[in-house]
């Protein structure tokens, strides 16, 4: 027997690359952690924020296809509300398509645990379910939680025969974490979108019911000196011209002077009103015009003067 041939081979060494070639995976994903946070931050649109937030994540976990799944507003069903598929069917698209209720997916919802289905899994599934359709080989399913409630969930699909593994299903609930966290910022600012709307509607509306009621808020009467009065206040009002307001202590020239402020061109503006008997003479400029802090004694703080805090409104100085 050759010599050579009793010599132990050497033991296989490890390969240094190894862990090289990991870091690249690991540092996409951690790039994607932190592209969600700065899509959270910086867009409040839900379809949007989560259009790039599937394009994403169907890149750095090498799948298919990317969805978020929502209750409906309405009937509270589930919906696909976004979706990244290139390579689809069509048959998965956006707000058309209502997820079974006895699917995965409606599990998933219902009970707030992940589901991963492999082919074998996916092939007892019934014809008509939107994952068998599209022929997925591989799927998961996990909830979008926050503060302990449901949002929705997060699908993930792969057209080939690669099951998701147990590590990529605990990356895919952190990615989860980040995307409920953007979906209930969105729908948060959605409803004060939706409630600011509504009550500026209503404001215009009681205004417009106010002035249907009484042109004048303030000013109740019928006689005739009254009603000619205000028909010279909606004649002069239109005008940026300046107005006398003459009369007596007590005749309401204030309520004069605000039935025109608020029929001008400027009552989105401020109206001031200024007592000039009650100012004293050596503070009349610096009520006017403000002054600076320290500009004489006792002036502690910078203040505005009433012409300044009249800008693009009336003033009425009386």
């Amino acid at each position: 027997m050759d010599a050579s041939a009793q010599v132990p081979p050497e033991p296989p060494q490890p390969c240094q690359a190894s862990r090289s070639c990991e870091l690249p995976s690991d540092n996409e994903r951690l790039k994607l952690l932190l592209d969600l946070n700065n899509a959270i931050i910086s867009n409040l649109d839900l379809r949007d924020l989560l259009r790039a937030i599937s394009a994403s994540v169907r890149h750095v976990m090498k799948c298919d296809s990317v969805g978020v799944a929502l209750p409906d507003r309405n009937d509270q069903r589930l919906r696909i509300h976004a979706v990244d598929f290139p390579e689809g069917r069509g048959l998965i698209h956006e707000e058309g398509n209502v997820v079974g209720a006895e699917g995965p997916t409606h599990r998933v919802f219902r009970h707030g645990e992940p589901i991963t289905l492999d082919a074998r899994a996916l092939a007892v599934l019934d014809s008509s379910n939107l994952a068998v359709a599209e022929g997925f080989q591989a799927l998961c399913d996990v909830p979008l939680i926050s503060r302990h409630r449901t949002l929705g969930v997060l699908c993930l699909g792969r057209l080939h025969d690669s099951p998701f593994t147990v590590n990529e299903v605990d990356f895919v609930r952190q990615i989860a974490a980040q995307v409920a966290l953007a979906v209930e910022n969105a729908l948060a600012y959605r409803l004060i979108a939706q409630l600011k709307d509504k009550l500026a509607q209503e404001k215009l509306y009681l205004e417009d019911e106010i002035r249907s009621q009484m042109d004048f808020d303030s000013i109740i009467g019928r006689s005739a000196a009254l009603q000619k009065v205000l028909q010279q206040v909606e004649t002069v009002a239109p005008n940026d011209s300046t107005v006398l307001v003459c009369g007596e202590t007590g005749v309401g020239k204030e309520l004069v002077a605000r039935a025109i402020h608020n029929l001008s061109s400027h009552s989105k503006h401020a109206f001031v009103k200024l007592n000039c008997a009650a100012i004293p003479t050596g503070l009349l400029e610096s009520e006017m015009f403000g002054h600076e802090k320290g500009a004489f004694t006792g002036a502690i703080a910078q203040r505005i003067g009433r012409f300044e805090l009249a800008n693009h409104g009336n003033r009425f100085p009386g």
